[in-house]
């Protein structure tokens, strides 16, 4: 006669077979601990970019943000990703396809780290004797899939910039979004905080820019 096995060939319950059926398993989402912080990740809609500079100081100042982390705070040590074909750092000055890492932070709950990285916008301006000759407005997190502002680009090429201008180009390019509503956020609080963040990115965009030019 063989011999009797304790487990192969038997039916052996699952250890967690009620608490699944019930509803009470905790999963990772479920825990949380004193002092616990969560991260959010901010991703680039371009696929392929250099950042010129992240103006992280607004972010920083909202209530329960602790860190807000780019590039410039990574080490210069590489690390290999075989699955990803990547070598090189965590993060660095460029963007290689859409959705790659430009940020991280990490705020008292999911609410505040999710309103950072909800919504990513970017700006270039090309400007001449003070008049913008070129401008580049880009904004992920609003659409299917990341988007031109093309009309509210057009409103900034060929005049002096002005609030008024500004303000007038970020109402434009929000109104051009397509967000949805999710748990996260409704789609009129994506559209709105579209607009107060290419406001402010044309804005810093034009500062830096005034900026080269008192140098």
């Amino acid at each position: 006669m063989p011999e009797e096995l304790s487990v192969v060939g038997k039916r052996v319950p699952l250890l967690d077979a009620r608490e699944k059926v019930t509803g009470s398993l905790q999963f990772a989402p479920d825990i949380s601990l004193p002092g616990m912080l969560v991260g959010k990740i901010l991703r680039s809609p371009y696929p392929h970019a250099r950042i010129v500079s992240i103006d992280t100081s607004k972010a920083e100042a909202l209530p329960g943000v602790a860190a807000v982390i780019t590039h410039k705070d990574m080490p210069q040590e590489e690390w290999q990703e075989r699955s990803f074909n990547y070598r090189g750092r965590v993060l660095d000055d460029r963007a290689r396809f859409t959705g790659d890492e430009i940020a991280a932070v990490a705020a008292v709950d999911e609410y505040v780290a999710e309103d950072l990285a909800k919504v990513n916008v970017a700006s270039l301006l090309v400007v001449q004797n003070g008049v913008c000759k070129e401008a580049r407005i880009g904004l992920g997190g609003v659409a299917p899939t990341p988007m031109r502002a093309k009309k509210a680009e057009e409103m900034l090429r060929g005049k002096q910039l002005d609030d008024g201008l500004i303000e007038l180009a970020a109402r434009t390019a929000a109104d051009a979004t397509r967000p949805i509503t999710d748990l996260r956020s409704t789609a009129e609080y994506r559209k709105e905080l579209s607009k107060v963040l290419v406001s402010r990115a044309i804005k810093m965009s034009w500062e830096r820019v005034q900026g080269k030019k008192g140098g």
